[in-house]
């Protein structure tokens, strides 16, 4: 599969919506996105090729997503949210990201300015 082909989410979304099973489908409207991180949101950043820069992570970037841990949870949110007939609601999902990143520099800056640590063990 050329992962050149998604060049946004709605793409994305689209074909997940079409593709998934009823059972994965389920899954993912009774679960919290962060519960497949290191399953199904692997394997996305993965098949996307979210690691690399394609059409895809050229639009997360244009919209302030950098990390491709954070464009898979924008996948998932996003993909749960529609099997739930609910808004996407992508600009607070950005917002809640910028705010998440924010506030983990204010923690390691404190962090390293309290520790003689000089990096994460």
């Amino acid at each position: 599969m050329n992962n050149l082909r998604f060049k946004d989410l709605n793409e994305v979304l689209k074909y997940f919506y079409q593709y998934l099973d009823d059972k994965s489908k389920q899954l993912l409207k009774n679960n919290h996105p962060i519960t497949f991180h290191l399953s199904s949101g692997m394997n996305i950043r993965n098949f996307l090729g979210l690691w690399e820069e394609n059409n895809l992570t050229t639009w997360f970037k244009s919209v302030g997503i950098f990390h491709p841990d954070d464009m898979s949870n924008i996948i998932l949110t996003s993909l749960k949210r529609k099997l739930l007939n609910q808004d996407i609601d992508l600009d607070n999902q950005i917002k809640y990201i910028e705010n998440y990143l924010k506030n983990k520099e204010s923690i390691e800056s404190i962090y390293f300015k309290k520790s003689t640590r000089k990096e994460y063990v």
